[in-house]
């Protein structure tokens, strides 16, 4: 068995332990911070989503909150990448790679700032954070990558492609694609 660590998949930890010549399995961790909503007051909140801000929010915001403006909406997610892949081995130790999996969402946290007026001051800055539910699986993450090994290093390059099987709140579209760079060294044979 050939367990490696790589250095460099979205700048985070994976580690990939190999079963026999052909497959192997990854598992890592991903903490996304994302910054995905901003609205200029409750209005433009209002036409984006089709409901009030502050009914929305109402266990956060009071009814006497007026003047609300500038929402920031930011996600802070923890993911648990999970993979398998298989290996064609190739000559002058290049490799093939053909791979599946998914993002498993364990943590999810909503945190939202705006600006209002109170009974005793303008321009009072607020946040406050809310849980949602996770969809711990949401998409697939599909790629078909090519490896180069030198000496105990080895080094990936990995197109792939994302489809969204259920919506969650951070992304927009149905469909991602992109390319994972790796670098890891090689514990083991």
């Amino acid at each position: 068995t050939e367990i490696y660590t790589l250095s460099l998949h979205d700048a985070l930890p994976i580690c990939e332990v190999a079963f026999n010549d052909k497959f192997s399995f990854n598992a890592g961790i991903k903490w996304l911070n994302i910054n995905n909503e901003s609205y200029g007051d409750d209005n433009d909140f209002h036409h984006h989503k089709g409901k009030n801000f502050q009914s929305t929010y109402n266990q956060n915001v009071s009814e006497t909150t007026t003047n609300i403006s500038d929402i920031d909406v930011h996600d802070k997610i923890i993911q648990i990448p999970l993979v398998v892949t298989y290996h064609v081995y190739l000559k002058h130790f290049f490799s093939l790679l053909f791979s599946g999996g998914t993002d498993m969402e364990v943590y999810t946290k909503q945190i939202i700032g705006y600006k209002h007026s109170d009974a005793l001051n303008l321009n009072v800055l607020s946040n406050f954070e809310t849980n949602y539910q996770s969809l711990i699986f949401n998409n697939a993450v599909l790629s078909v990558g090519l490896e180069k090994r030198w000496k105990s290093l080895i080094f990936q390059a990995k197109p792939f492609i994302s489809p969204q099987f259920q919506a969650v709140t951070y992304k927009k579209e149905n469909l991602y694609y992109g390319l994972h760079i790796n670098a890891a060294y090689s514990f083991g044979s």
